[in-house]
């Protein structure tokens, strides 16, 4: 598929030029039509990432440290996006995170990137005590790390797309109706939308999170 400025055409020098983008259908699936040329046509569709064991390692010793590997289930939470308008609001992830904790015991974890740094102190100050703070990790450790959790609960952007690949429940918050596009794939996964990020609710968000953390344990219990 091609489009100004975000082109798939760059991928490729071969004769027909790919496709005009069609956003009725899945990225994943446009991507995967670069491949069709050279006759690969099975490819599979959903997209994962397999953490080494050395990120593992590191990952639980994080945890260990952190005293977050009790056994007791890992929520994280995505707070930051590149654009303030894809941003949930921050008092709102901290509301979220506190019902979790009273009302599910799990374990919240709230993940920074570089651009999130000035979040740290309203974290301390807002967020439940026992909350931890995942951040200046390497992308191959905050992945192994998101591979820990149950669910991460994200607005939208690039470490939401991480967990889904790594095999963890996705929840994505967009503020906009959007096309089934550029979600992640897979019926664990969870989209919560509005008008725009204001509009949702805690309620809303609390309630899907603890249906994911539900059927997930529902899953484990029966894979046992």
């Amino acid at each position: 598929s091609r489009r100004p400025g975000r082109s798939l055409d760059y991928l490729s020098n071969f004769r027909p030029r790919p496709p005009i983008e069609d956003t009725t259908r899945h990225a994943t699936d446009r991507y995967l039509d670069v491949l069709r040329p050279l006759g690969i046509k099975d490819a599979p569709r959903e997209p994962q990432l397999v953490t080494t064991a050395d990120n593992l390692k590191a990952a639980g010793k994080f945890l260990q440290k952190q005293k977050a590997d009790a056994g007791v289930p890992l929520i994280g939470l995505f707070p930051g996006a590149g654009h303030p308008s894809r941003r949930w609001p921050l008092e709102r992830f901290a509301a979220v995170a506190d019902l979790l904790i009273r009302n599910d015991g799990v374990r919240v974890l709230v993940f920074l990137g570089p651009e999130e740094g000035d979040l740290r102190a309203r974290i301390t100050k807002e967020f439940p005590r026992g909350v931890v703070v995942v951040e200046k990790m390497s992308l191959p450790e905050v992945s192994a790390v998101l591979s820990r959790l149950s669910v991460l609960v994200s607005n939208d952007t690039g470490p939401m797309h991480i967990a889904a690949a790594v095999g963890t429940s996705v929840v994505k918050l967009i503020g906009h109706p959007t096309l089934n596009t550029y979600i992640p794939i897979g019926e664990q996964h969870a989209v919560i939308h509005g008008n725009t990020i204001d509009e949702i609710s805690v309620e809303e968000v609390y309630a899907t999170t603890h249906a994911s953390l539900t059927r997930r344990r529902t899953a484990t219990i029966f894979s046992e």
